[in-house]
């Protein structure tokens, strides 16, 4: 293989791994959300309080991350107890 077929190879591997772990996070996020409905509720309630909350997916963009503290929590205590690196490698 010459050198830009080994970069392509690299850079598709990378791909498909982040795209694995991604989605692992988010099932592992929704249903520790799903068995405690007093954390989701309290999720939900950030995303709402959040102005302009009529439309939820103008809420949960890269650039209001810093205002879903709770959320991030969230996000980082899932990635603590089921990290997805062990379950797609």
């Amino acid at each position: 293989m010459t050198n830009d077929k080994l970069i392509i190879d690299e850079c598709a591997t990378f791909m498909v791994a982040a795209t694995q772990t991604t989605t692992t996070l988010i099932y592992t996020v929704i249903y520790y959300l799903t068995v405690n409905p007093s954390i989701k509720e309290k999720v939900v309630n950030e995303i709402r309080s959040i102005k302009n909350h009529e439309d939820w997916t103008q809420v949960l963009t890269y650039e209001n991350l810093g205002n879903l503290t709770y959320l991030g929590m969230c996000i980082s205590e899932a990635l603590r107890l089921d990290p997805p690196v062990p379950l797609s490698s």
